[in-house]
């Protein structure tokens, strides 16, 4: 199956096509708050405040406790130092190549094509090594959100907002957003090293490479010019 895409900027309309349709209206926001002790010990609690739809609903989340709570269950599943690092050592392999992949199924489904294995392979391969990551093709789901589903503080969160969502569809994609913010920021803390905002724009990259859509740099001045470009 081939791609079609007919725009007047295709590489605009393809870095479109790397966001899902449906979305909620979340805005997130972190703050850090020193409570006397913490100063003493030289620690400040770290906040994230997610704030839906204009105010209609707020919820506070307050980081280090969830974080504390997330290492807590993964050393409960992981008794021994070597278990609990080996978990983690596949956690950044198995998050960031999730991520790719999810984009990718996104691109596909809203373009209404396919990507050759081998293409694809080229791309995990672009990324591996802009990003000094070990990456997983097959990769296609993270164990840590299923840790962070599970947790009680962040399902509190998402009860309190869910109460303002009109659709199922809506409390899905709200939850959705929450869990995958909190899954980045505990990735982006243990596996600091590759931050998955870069993992997701590498990828964004090697697919316009991959498939040699360049960005316009001078836009036409003359009004829509539709073109049409077929490619594996």
């Amino acid at each position: 199956m081939k791609f079609s895409i007919q725009s007047n900027q295709s590489y605009s309309f393809v870095s479109k096509a790397f966001s899902a349709k449906e979305t909620v209206n979340l805005d997130i926001s972190v703050s850090r708050k020193n409570s006397f002790f913490c100063s003493c010990v030289g620690v400040s609690n770290t906040y994230v405040k997610y704030d839906l739809n204009n105010g209609a609903g707020t919820a506070k989340l307050k980081l280090n406790k969830v974080f504390a709570e997330i290492e807590k269950a993964i050393s409960s599943a992981n008794p021994t130092s070597d278990l609990k690092n080996q978990w983690v050592r596949q956690e950044c392999i198995t998050m960031p190549s999730s991520e790719i992949n999810k984009l990718l199924d996104t691109v596909c489904i809203n373009l209404r094509g396919t990507i050759k294995k081998e293409s694809k392979a080229s791309i995990f391969s672009s990324v591996s090594s802009m990003q000094s990551a070990e990456l997983d093709v097959n990769s296609a789901q993270s164990s840590i959100k299923h840790v962070i589903t599970g947790n009680h503080s962040v399902k509190k969160t998402i009860a309190k907002l869910q109460k303002n969502c009109e659709t199922n569809e809506k409390k899905n994609l709200l939850s959705n957003a929450i869990v995958n913010d909190i899954a980045e920021r505990f990735y982006d803390k243990t596996c600091g090293q590759v931050k998955l905002s870069a993992v997701r724009q590498q990828a964004v990259n090697a697919f316009m490479s991959e498939f040699n859509i360049k960005q316009e740099l001078n836009p036409s001045p003359f009004g829509t010019v539709r073109e049409s470009r077929h490619f594996d």
